[in-house]
């Protein structure tokens, strides 16, 4: 019985390949890495007067920016902040942040 030729790695490595050389080093220049975000990009032409939070962890409330107080409706939320504002101006706030907070369809029909 003839003995069987084992196959050897080198058996496998083409011939113009020299698996002994040392490999060429290619210096590469980093980039800038580019990120996309998924997150739509906040907003920033309207100033943040107040914020929505959760009260232990069991109710909605809204949090003034400017000084810290709660209120449980956004309504009572826009009499607080308007009391930050110069009374001079204060009429005009109130009728921007009342057409600010609502959404849309509820203003829809109030043509």
């Amino acid at each position: 019985m003839a003995k069987k030729k084992s196959a050897r790695v080198m058996d496998f490595v083409p011939e113009e390949i020299d698996p002994f050389d040392e490999p060429e080093y290619v210096e590469q220049v980093e980039e800038p890495v580019k990120t996309e975000s998924s997150k739509q990009p906040e907003d920033t032409s309207k100033p943040v007067l107040w914020e929505e939070v959760t009260w232990a962890g069991v109710k909605k409330v809204f949090r003034c920016v400017k000084c810290g107080e709660f209120r449980d409706t956004k309504d009572d939320m826009i009499m607080h902040v308007v009391s930050h504002f110069p009374e001079e101006k204060q009429n005009q706030i109130f009728d921007q942040l009342v057409v600010l907070a609502r959404p849309r369809g509820e203003l829809a029909g109030l043509t």
